[in-house]
C-alpha cells in the first residue's frame, strides 16, 4: 500500500478550491453585468415621455396645450405647423387672425424646451366674452386659422432616445363653423 503525502492531498483541494472560486467570481460578475443591462433597458421603457397635444373650445375659452403623459421628461426636438404637406411656421400665434390683443396665453418657439412628466405648454390660449359679438366674431376666425392647420412634434427623451414625430390635425376646431371651405 502506497501512502499518499498529506501535503500533496491538501494541495490538491486547495487547487480546486481556487479554480472553483474563480469559476464562481467569473459566473457572478457576467450575472452582475447582465443585471446591469437589464436593469438599464428597464430603466429606458419606465420612464418613457408620451406627448399629447389638447384641444379645448367651450363656450368662451379655446386652447391648445402640449401634454406629457409619460413617466419621464419630454424633450421637445423641434415643434413645426403644417397646413397641408407645408410647413408654415414654428408657433401658432404666428398663424392666427389679426387683432388678437385678447390672447389670455401663447407660446413662441417652443423648440430644445422639457416637459416634465404631467406637465403642460400652452401653445394658444383665448379667453373671451361669448355675449360680446366682436370677441365672438375673433374666436371664429381664430377657429378658421386652426381647423386648417397640423402639428407635427419631433421629440425625445432623457436618454437620448428619439421616437416617431406625434402628428395632431386641428380640423376639430372646425366643427362649429357653420361654413368650412
Amino acid at each position: 500500500m502506497v501512502e499518499v503525502p498529506v501535503a500533496f492531498a491538501v494541495s490538491d483541494w486547495t487547487a480546486y478550491a481556487t479554480i472553483g472560486s474563480t469559476v464562481i467570481a467569473v459566473l457572478a460578475f457576467v450575472i452582475s453585468i447582465w443585471t446591469g443591462w437589464i436593469q438599464r433597458q428597464h430603466n429606458k421603457l419606465s420612464v418613457m415621455p408620451l406627448p399629447e397635444i389638447q384641444l379645448k373650445d367651450m363656450n368662451g375659452y379655446i386652447c391648445v396645450k402640449l401634454i406629457n403623459n409619460g413617466t419621464g421628461p419630454l424633450i421637445i426636438k423641434k415643434l413645426e405647423v403644417l397646413h397641408g404637406k407645408n410647413v408654415v411656421g414654428r408657433a401658432l400665434i404666428d398663424l392666427m387672425p389679426p387683432g388678437g390683443s385678447e390672447w389670455s396665453f401663447f407660446v413662441y418657439i417652443v423648440d430644445d424646451r422639457s416637459i416634465a412628466p404631467n406637465g403642460e405648454i400652452i401653445l394658444l390660449e383665448l379667453e373671451y366674452d361669448p355675449n360680446d359679438s366682436v370677441e365672438q366674431d375673433f374666436a371664429t376666425l381664430t377657429r378658421q386659422a386652426l381647423c386648417t392647420l397640423c402639428i407635427d412634434l419631433s421629440y425625445k427623451g432623457i436618454y437620448g432616445d428619439t421616437f416617431p414625430v406625434y402628428k395632431k390635425d386641428l380640423t376639430w376646431f372646425c366643427r362649429l363653423l357653420k361654413t368650412f371651405t
